[in-house]
């Protein structure tokens, strides 16, 4: 009976020690994964080092997202700091007139829109006061060129008088598939997700070829979805459900 406890003993005393030693690799597992991080590979020659002098500045997939949710962190905290903007923003001008010139290029919507200081990506959020709404915009496209630029520089001084936190996302297929409007859709919402990390309120799906005519019609989230363009002037500005 003694024989057996003292066998026991051993080989829990054995077991113990087993599992202490694979904690202490699994430790300087993470601590040498993560210092290669930080740091260059010492095995790394001078060679490549002048070949690749950025190296040390690409981050994987995990740390750029880690990245992102550090910069979100900082702009909450910001936020937190100023007032929620008004309820019924004060620069919004009522009845707009459409531009529809098509010789227009990028060059000069981006001129036009140059005090906006919209990021790259098309993101733009109010920097007075803490947006009440935080908008992902998503749009098919394929060969609407001259479409989408008169939507961008109509659009973008609307969303930014109407101090809304937006994104703008153009999905465009390749070109040897079919057209598919609701896959796109599909596909921009997991992209606006997956791009930005923002958690956005709401996503507004929108056609290029429609552009507000006053931009009183903002594009909140309500509880409920809404249909924002019921009236077109294409249409005659009737309203189709009746």
């Amino acid at each position: 009976m003694n024989l057996k406890k003292l066998v026991y003993s051993k080989k829990k005393i054995f077991g113990t020690c087993l599992l202490i030693l694979n904690l202490l690799s699994f430790l300087l597992y993470l601590t040498v994964k993560k210092s290669n991080v930080v740091i260059l590979n010492d095995n790394v020659d001078q060679k490549r080092i002048e070949e690749k002098p950025n190296s040390s500045k690409q981050l994987s997939e995990n740390d750029s997202q880690s990245l992102k949710s550090v910069n979100y962190a900082i702009k909450e905290t910001n936020d937190s700091k100023k007032n929620q903007c008004a309820l019924i923003p004060e620069k919004l001008v009522g009845r707009l007139k459409i531009d529809t010139n098509s010789s227009v290029t990028l060059e000069q919507i981006e001129n036009e829109n140059k005090n906006l200081n919209i990021t790259n990506g098309g993101m733009w959020s109010p920097s007075d006061c803490v947006a009440r709404h935080k908008v992902a915009i998503i749009i098919p496209f394929r060969n609407r060129d001259i479409n989408l630029k008169i939507f961008l520089r109509h659009i973008h001084p609307i969303l930014c008088r109407q101090q809304l936190d937006y994104g703008i996302f153009i999905i465009e297929p390749i070109q040897n598939i079919t057209f598919n409007r609701g896959l796109l859709m599909n596909i921009g919402f997991i992209e606006s997700l997956n791009k930005t990390n923002q958690r956005w309120d709401c996503f507004v799906f929108h056609d290029v070829d429609l552009i507000p005519e006053d931009d009183r019609n903002i594009y909140s989230c309500p509880e409920q979805p809404r249909h924002m363009s019921s009236a077109v002037s294409t249409f005659h500005y009737r309203f189709l459900f009746e």
